[in-house]
């Protein structure tokens, strides 16, 4: 019984906090009735009020920022070095998220170069490679 009065105190404090809060800042006033409105009838506007980013400024194609270091791999594999590519995929190590990312930015790669020499002189090289096994398997 006595563990249960300071949690009925503060159960009691909170509900008439939030009453009085909630009477304070009633819908009749002008202010909020204005915002609501504002809100509802243009929500582009509405999102740019509280911080958001606007809707035609989203990326929307990549489901994550973009690494620099892909870029430069990329320009590294397409001049023919294929061990770059082979470093690139091993640097993941057993993250298994980020390898499939890397592996998609390789294979991504593969398929726009209409030049994948890298490709097989990495699977000449290394035949039993897995990482020259999936970025050849897109």
């Amino acid at each position: 019984m006595a563990r249960l009065i300071p949690l009925l105190a503060i159960a009691f404090g909170v509900y008439f906090w939030l009453k009085a809060r909630k009477n304070t800042a009633s819908p009749d006033t002008p202010s909020a009735s204005s915002s609501r409105r504002s809100r509802k009838s243009d929500p582009a506007r509405a999102a740019a009020e509280l911080g958001f980013v606007p809707a035609d400024a989203l990326d929307s194609a990549h489901a994550a920022a973009p690494d620099p270091h892909d870029e430069e791999v990329r320009a590294t594999v397409r001049a023919g070095n294929w061990q770059a590519g082979a470093d690139f995929l091993a640097g993941a190590g057993r993250d298994w998220q980020e390898r499939y990312r890397r592996a998609g930015v390789l294979q991504d790669e593969a398929a726009a170069a209409a030049d994948d020499t890298w490709l097989l002189a990495w699977r000449t090289a290394q035949p039993k490679d897995a990482g020259a096994s999936c970025t050849r398997a897109r």
